[in-house]
């Protein structure tokens, strides 16, 4: 009786060890299951996995496509004397920061607060058409692989729809939102 005990008391106390271990372990992980973003004091947000640096907020004004482009070629974030290389990101870049495990928005609110969830401009051009762009969907994300990127029109662009992280095109002259992105290409 004894000797069982003694066996049931090492038993318990491997168990606890090996769950004390499984839960150090998740909690090392878990940031980097949700994405690695780090919010800075300065307005931007650094993505730790690409190097790419974010606007973290959008102005809340929607624009035409090469508005969006001179609106970033144009920015100086943050505001007073900091980096003027902003450009619009491509559409993988802006794909890259919606969150497939978000709906309504496909975005972490707490990396990128009060994120639009509509569509947000790239700088891909659909191939088949001079004035088109991609644009995407912060709503929710479920593309799983790149092979929708090949059908394409010049006068289209790229866009990310934030509201559940589609991706989709539409005429460059129309209207929409912007999140800037640096470094990388």
């Amino acid at each position: 009786m004894k000797k069982t005990m003694t066996t049931n008391q090492t038993i318990f106390t491997l168990r606890r060890a090996f769950i004390a271990a499984c839960c150090t372990l998740l909690l090392a992980v878990a940031p980097a299951l949700a994405g690695d973003f780090t919010p800075n004091e300065d307005g931007t947000v650094t993505d730790n996995a690409s190097g790419l640096m974010w606007q973290r907020e959008d102005d809340n004004i929607t624009r035409a496509w090469q508005q969006a482009l001179d609106y970033c070629d144009d920015l100086v974030l943050p505001v007073d004397g900091g980096y003027d290389d902003w450009r619009l990101p491509n559409i993988k870049e802006l794909e890259s920061i919606t969150d497939d495990s978000r709906y309504n928005p496909a975005i972490d609110p707490a990396v990128f607060p009060n994120a639009n969830t509509s569509h947000y401009w790239s700088s891909s051009t659909y191939a088949g058409s001079p004035d088109g762009a991609w644009y995407a969907d912060v709503g929710y994300a479920y593309y799983p692989d790149d092979e929708w990127y090949v059908d394409s029109s010049p006068s289209y662009a790229w866009h990310v729809n934030f509201y559940g992280g589609s991706v989709g095109s539409y005429s460059k002259h129309g209207s929409y939102y912007v999140r800037c992105v640096r470094g990388g290409q």
